[in-house]
């Protein structure tokens, strides 16, 4: 029943992680977030490390490692965070297109892990006969548990950054409205 974020419906969200990021490129919040995303890749790691010693494990488990460890080699560490930043602000100015918290984990585990390679393939088109790119979701439950990591990971730090860009939206709206007043009363 939840319909997929896309790329288009996220890159204005992207961008105001981006200028945000720009604006303020020596705030110590960059760092924070990228050393929380470093030991997420390590316990990954450990993971699979622990996975191809033989001992037994959890599957779903042991395949979301291996997309973070793959996501981790194959992508920025600042491109991962700004999408998943971008989709806490898209959650939190439009609050009712996800269905569920669930569902928000889905979209936000699909268009993090989309950044890289992962799950990503392509076919021919035969009628434009050019190569088209396809991705591939990962199971349900391994998505699920890459999207509560995401959460517990970039979670504060977005919906933070959701709440002052709306803040900020509704202080430039206010700002409008003042000089539309002023406008009004001129004689």
């Amino acid at each position: 029943m939840q319909i997929p974020v896309t790329k288009q419906d996220l890159k204005p969200y992207l961008k105001l992680i981006q200028e945000r990021r720009k604006r303020n490129a020596d705030s110590p919040l960059w760092g924070m977030i990228d050393s929380r995303w470093l030991s997420v890749v390590d316990n990954a790691q450990q993971s699979l490390r622990f996975a191809r010693s033989g001992k037994a494990g959890n599957r779903h488990g042991r395949l979301a490692a291996a997309a973070i460890q793959q996501l981790a080699q194959t992508s920025d560490r600042s491109v991962i965070a700004d999408t998943a930043m971008a989709m806490f602000i898209l959650q939190e100015f439009e609050p009712r297109r996800f269905v569920s918290d669930r569902a928000f984990w889905h979209q936000l585990a699909r268009r993090t892990i989309r950044v890289g390679d992962i799950h990503s393939g392509s076919r021919i088109d035969h009628a434009s006969n050019r190569m088209r790119l396809i991705y591939r979701d990962a199971p349900a439950e391994v998505t699920l548990a890459l999207g509560k990591l995401f959460v517990d990971v970039f979670g504060m730090a977005g919906s933070l950054l959701a709440k002052k860009e709306i803040e900020e939206a509704k202080r430039r709206r206010n700002e409008i409205e003042d000089i539309a007043q002023a406008v009004r009363e001129l004689k």
